[in-house]
């Protein structure tokens, strides 16, 4: 079980360390968003359907104009300019807590 914790922890900081800048946060943001929002739309019929697809396509519209804003306001946070890169992690760094029996 610890052993599968771990791994876990690794492959998430491994997640973050590739997003790396905040673009590419909001293109795996948008991406996890749509398709949630797709999948529960190809089981849905009538109504809740429309607004599934309205759901879409108003997350894409306020992601748009998210980025625009910032690419007006703060340029340079988009590519990351500035920020601290995040440490590689193994898995003999992390402690483990000592348990006695």
């Amino acid at each position: 079980m610890a052993k599968d914790e771990a791994t876990g922890t690794t492959i998430q900081v491994n997640v973050l360390r590739e997003i790396g800048t905040p673009l590419k946060y909001f293109a795996l943001a948008i991406l996890i968003v749509e398709g949630l929002l797709a999948a529960l739309a190809s089981k849905a019929t009538g109504q809740d359907f429309t607004i599934l697809v309205i759901g879409m396509v108003v997350a894409l519209l306020l992601l748009i104009a998210l980025v625009g804003y910032l690419v007006a306001k703060r340029p340079e946070a988009l590519v990351g300019v500035g920020q601290q890169q995040i440490p590689k992690v193994s898995l003999k760094s992390i402690p483990l807590p000592i348990t006695k029996n």
